[in-house]
């Protein structure tokens, strides 16, 4: 669409999971773009493969859920902005992304939320960054671990470098007390994180000794 007539897309009849549902072997690009009156999921994306998901100046309105749930490996695969949340998906085990993956700050965006979406929820209750991938994590970007996902694991390499005026946050979902999440974990991996704030989990942070590991701070708050 354009500006000044964006596309609009409204629900079907019926509808009552995801709105948009893009899978591994698809790619979609929005562009000036409404989607309204999502029963549960405005946007779906599944499978692991490097088809780029696009959205620009895209509006997704009156969702009853979340406005987008993207499962961890095709997390690489979003180019976004203006979105106040996105959900990653830990799924049936689906917790680890396949590809380096940068998480930005977007106009509008307050945090990412890491969740397993299945009820019940499937083990492993984690969230991973596997040997050989990068997660990189840019200043003021704030990530939430939730039921499920209530641990991020490094085995490849976290870069979380913020500033004093736009620190990093890990924390729980809710945000409001110990023991809410596990913590961040460095297993076999290696981490930076500056001007960073780890709370309410039961770790925090913990460097497993059995691993081989770089990892360091400045201006970190647990």
């Amino acid at each position: 669409g354009t500006e000044q007539a964006p596309v609009i897309i409204d629900d079907l009849p019926g509808n009552e999971g995801y709105y948009l549902y893009v899978r591994e072997t698809g790619s979609t690009e929005l562009v000036h773009t409404v989607v309204q009156n999502a029963a549960n999921v405005g946007l779906g994306i599944v499978g692991q493969s490097d088809e780029p998901v696009v959205l620009q100046d895209v509006v997704l309105d009156s969702v009853a859920g979340y406005p987008i749930v993207v499962e961890a490996p095709s997390l690489h695969r979003l180019q976004m902005n203006t979105f106040n949340r996105v959900v990653v998906d830990t799924y049936l085990g689906r917790d680890a992304i396949a590809a380096d993956v940068n998480l930005r700050p977007q106009p509008g965006l307050e945090l990412y939320e890491f969740a397993d979406g299945g009820d019940p929820p499937t083990p492993p209750a984690e969230f991973s960054v596997p040997d050989g991938i990068t997660l990189t994590v840019e200043p003021g970007v704030e990530l939430r671990f939730g039921e499920g996902a209530e641990t991020l694991l490094v085995n490849g390499r976290l870069q979380a470098i913020g500033t004093p005026t736009k620190p990093i946050t890990f924390t729980s979902v809710a945000d409001s007390a110990p023991n809410q999440w596990l913590g961040i974990i460095i297993e076999n991996g290696s981490a930076r994180l500056d001007y960073a704030q780890v709370r309410y989990g039961y770790y925090n942070l913990l460097v497993n000794n059995t691993a081989v590991v770089k990892a360091w701070a400045t201006d970190l708050e647990i």
